[in-house]
């Protein structure tokens, strides 16, 4: 998993929510520089959604929503990835799909450690 776990207090607020100030298109040059010992082949990447993506946002009524693509959604071990990464807990967390943040291709293979 790579991203940008940022502290709560830096959010913006959105209606009722805060959200990262950084779009994914700002974000991924430094994603990509941060994460690129760790996954090699990163640096070939051009475009932030070459690779499945999603949003965490902080409600100001209290919890999380992490958005998802339809090809993720349902996928019980990458939640449990996303809550370790964002240190939230379980029950402090809703996952809903967006559709902006799907990616083409059925992406659930990437997630496959079977190999």
């Amino acid at each position: 998993m790579i991203g940008l776990a940022d502290p709560v207090d830096i959010g913006q607020a959105h209606a009722s929510c805060l959200d990262h100030p950084a779009t994914h298109i700002e974000s991924w040059p430094l994603v990509k520089c941060r994460y690129r010992s760790c996954c090699p082949g990163i640096e070939w990447l051009d475009e932030y959604d070459e690779i499945p993506r999603g949003r965490v946002v902080f409600h100001q009524r209290g919890g999380f929503i992490v958005y998802m693509g339809q090809g993720l959604i349902h996928n019980v071990e990458l939640q449990r990835m996303i809550l370790k990464f964002f240190s939230i807990e379980a029950d402090a967390v809703k996952f809903k799909q967006d559709d902006h943040y799907t990616t083409g291709g059925d992406l659930s293979v990437l997630f496959d450690r079977s190999d």
